[in-house]
């Protein structure tokens, strides 16, 4: 008879709200389009068809209108295009959805 396995960290269920950037992995080198890529879970699963508002806290970077925003889906992803690198550093980014919030950071650097 099979013993059922042990699941490994990778594969253990997330516990509460989060947000996490699913893209960029690294720094955005100045001058490219930033493409800010999020998924929203609550104890692992997606936040589907939520509001996701982005804002900029800190750093060299802008959204015209001051914010962002778009839908989750089904998977819990939302995107952001409109971000606008201004120079290089880190930026932070304030990512609502829905009753949660998280602050992500992102690098900008110089080609």
């Amino acid at each position: 008879m099979a013993k059922p396995s042990a699941p490994s960290s990778a594969d253990a269920a997330q516990h509460g709200p989060a947000i996490r950037v699913v893209s960029p992995e690294g720094a955005v080198k100045l001058g490219d389009e930033v493409r800010l890529v999020i998924r929203a879970t609550d104890d692992g699963a997606p936040l589907a068809e939520r509001d996701a508002t982005f804002e900029v806290l800190s750093g060299p970077a802008t959204y015209p209108g001051g914010f962002e925003t778009s839908a989750t889906d089904s998977d819990g992803v939302a995107s952001s295009l409109g971000l606008h690198a201004e120079g290089s550093g880190r930026v932070t980014i304030r990512v609502a959805v829905g009753g949660i919030r998280s602050d992500l950071t992102i690098d900008i650097a110089t080609p």
